[in-house]
């Protein structure tokens, strides 16, 4: 028994990578370490993503990497922090080039991160 041209078109939505997305009950986000030092690795979780699809995970523009989402769980990378990276605050983003989601956090790099008190 065949399906119905009705039904072949609601099931191809469904799977369409622009249209799937932006009925998704995945919320995408990410985090990060609240404080890290230059000439470190950092470590960031993405969620939210859909299987196999590409996602762009950036520090700010000093850090950046382009990683596959695993069939289940979350992406979990690692940055590398150059040693000349200077102190300040900078924005984590994680972005699905395929449907134009970003999801973003911040993070802090301290040239010691044992004197650092966070400012309020």
């Amino acid at each position: 028994m065949s399906s119905s041209p009705f039904s072949r078109f609601l099931q191809g939505l469904a799977t369409s990578p622009i249209i799937g997305n932006l009925f998704s009950a995945r919320r995408l986000s990410v985090s990060a370490p609240d404080v890290v030092v230059p000439d470190s690795e950092v470590p960031v979780t993405v969620t939210g993503v859909p299987s196999g699809a590409q996602c762009v995970v950036a520090i700010g523009t000093v850090a950046t990497k382009t990683v596959t989402a695993p069939a289940s769980g979350p992406i979990d990378v690692s940055l590398t922090l150059a040693a000349l990276v200077a102190p300040g605050e900078y924005t984590v983003t994680a972005t699905l080039p395929a449907s134009n989601r970003t999801a973003s956090c911040d993070l802090t790099v301290v040239r010691n991160q044992q004197t650092y008190t966070k400012q309020k």
